[in-house]
């Protein structure tokens, strides 16, 4: 239930490729980690203060749908969600939504690089 640089217990896995898996865990942030070294790569995106239940890929690969505890399944472009760490740059800042609509994305939140 836990890997290395998880603050939360991990709910679900989904492998990305041959070295990558996409993991969503109970602090409700959608994370790549890299199998070997054993590390977090990145944050991809977020499901507001929800634990992640669920993830799967669409049959043409190019969404990732996710599911909360709240019951709120979300569909994320994969190119877009996967483009910096693609281009060889982590750079990408997960958004947090900041209002009770639970559509707008609107701030950016900081990951531990660890």
């Amino acid at each position: 239930d836990r890997f290395l640089g998880h603050p939360m217990s991990v709910e679900t896995l989904l492998k990305l490729d041959e070295d990558t898996l996409i993991s969503g865990s109970e602090d409700g942030i959608i994370r790549l980690v890299g199998i070997l070294p054993n590390r977090i790569i990145q944050p991809i995106a977020e499901h507001a203060e929800y634990p992640i239940e669920g993830l799967a890929f669409s049959h043409d690969r190019k969404f990732l749908g996710s599911i909360s505890h709240d019951h709120m399944l979300k569909l994320w472009d994969l190119p877009s969600l996967l483009g910096d760490w693609q281009n060889g740059s982590c750079t990408k800042e997960v958004s947090r939504d900041s209002s009770d609509d639970d559509m707008d994305v609107d701030m950016p939140i900081e990951e531990d690089s660890n």
